[in-house]
């Protein structure tokens, strides 16, 4: 297999097929990552996010255009490599992300995908882009003569993350990209570290099981661009868990603080709380933070141990309330849809939220990711998951036990039992600007969960 190098290259996202029904769209950094890595590599790149933009760009002037794949934008980007491959036939497509890497093979069968990253993209790209036999560069799926799939082998995980150039940010609009839970525009967002130590049944694990970090100086110099550079005024940490490391956690802060750098933070996907103290909230308090996220996932004991957690309720409990000792606001993330769960397992989950009552309480559904030890066990062969969304309405699935009917009555349920009482939206009312409300509120209403 022998192909030529490239000029250059379109990095691309496509929309899900309904916007409304998705909660926000942030800067999406691991594309921008690819972006930022192939133009230090000497690769002309072009990115378009159709998540926020209309027009599509003409193709013609690309060699190659690599898709960033999730769950939600399965089919509308094959459709779109279909009409790519019509109109210029030598045009090479490949899709990497998180979507990609659930089901390598199924893409890589796709007469149009010429090839399939898996794992870590940046450099994996850069290498079949610029390889004359790309079945030497480890990380692909791709096809042989006689149109069958093979994969080339894993590409190592990468351990030394400072030096990666950071995501290619000043390449977008930021204000385009925003979140109903904020203090201040423009929000973008960071990721300080890459995988997850922790086992949980539910997870795809993209990243991989060892937690890799960046250091704290590398961190805090990419903050200090985005705030003095691009005039970002409010970041999310999307790390998986940033407090892994409670030490290291604590001495970003601290760094963030001496460099004098005037930024609301956010921690938006949920830590861990055995993972956190309330000496490191203190420090995450001074620093800027000032919404923790946590994820207790479930209020059920039965559920908590099925699905691997593996930490106390009562930690959740002393989190939330150092949380409210001081004055941080509290986003809990719970999970409802597992395969064994019955009216009892859900009221205990609704239970358990309504006493944490935390500021903002979150309900999503349970997706059966391929890889995952729940998937294997009750969901194996389902394609349910791909353009399905955490949040969107009712799912049935006949491969899984629960009835989509049930699973939109407890999250409606739960949602009605936790942030629509009054007192819980007077709080949001305080705590929120009004269009942030309002986007909320249309999101719900989209998405059948009120």
């Amino acid at each position: 297999m022998v192909q030529s190098r490239v000029r250059k290259v379109l990095i691309a996202i496509e929309a899900p097929p309904d916007r409304r029904k998705f909660f926000n769209f942030l800067v999406p950094l691991g594309p921008l990552g690819v972006v930022s890595f192939l133009e230090s590599r000497g690769i002309r790149t072009d990115f378009v996010d159709c998540q926020v933009e209309d027009a599509f760009p003409d193709v013609s002037e690309y060699d190659a255009v690599g898709f960033s794949v999730t769950n939600v934008n399965i089919g509308p980007t094959l459709e779109r490599a279909r009409r790519i491959k019509e109109e210029r036939p030598d045009t090479r497509i490949f899709v990497g992300g998180p979507g990609a890497q659930l089901d390598p093979r199924y893409f890589c069968q796709e007469s149009v995908i010429d090839a399939v990253v898996t794992r870590e993209a940046e450099s994996v790209i850069s290498a079949y882009l610029l390889a004359t036999d790309p079945g030497k560069v480890p990380g692909l799926w791709l096809k042989d003569a006689e149109g069958r799939c093979f994969h080339t082998g894993e590409q190592p995980w990468k351990w030394a993350l400072d030096n990666l150039p950071f995501p290619a940010l000043d390449r977008v609009d930021i204000s385009r990209y925003d979140s109903p839970i904020r203090k201040a525009r423009p929000l973008s967002s960071i990721v300080t570290s890459r995988g997850c130590p922790w086992k949980c049944t539910f997870c795809h694990h993209s990243e991989g099981v060892n937690w890799r970090p960046r250091s704290v100086q590398n961190v805090v110099d990419e903050i200090q661009w985005q705030v003095e550079k691009l005039g970002v005024r409010e970041i999310a940490v999307f790390d998986y868990n940033f407090t892994t490391d409670q030490r290291r956690a604590s001495r970003i802060c601290r760094e963030i603080r001496e460099r004098h750098i005037d930024v609301h933070l956010q921690l938006a996907q949920g830590s861990r709380v055995d993972c956190m103290s309330r000496s490191l909230l203190e420090d995450m308090k001074a620093a800027g933070f000032w919404i923790i996220g946590v994820a207790p996932e479930t209020g059920d004991p039965e559920t908590m141990r099925r699905i691997g957690k593996n930490f106390e309720f009562r930690a959740v409990r002393d989190v939330v309330k150092w949380c409210k000792e001081l004055d941080l606001c509290t986003w809990a993330l719970f999970m409802l849809g597992f395969p064994w769960e019955s009216e009892g397992h859900v009221n205990n989950t609704i239970r358990f939220a309504q006493e944490l009552d935390a500021d903002i309480t979150q309900f999503t559904r349970l997706l059966y990711l391929p890889g995952t030890p729940l998937y294997e066990e009750y969901a194996a062969g389902s394609t349910k998951y791909r353009d399905t969304s955490f949040f969107d309405g009712s799912r049935q699935d006949d491969a899984v036990p629960v009835p989509g009917d049930f699973l939109q009555r407890s999250i409606s349920r739960a949602y009605r039992a936790t942030n629509m009482r009054p007192r819980k939206i007077l709080r949001l009312l305080r705590l929120l600007p009004l269009s942030s409300l309002y986007r909320a509120t249309r999101f719900a209403l989209a998405t059948s969960n009120i």
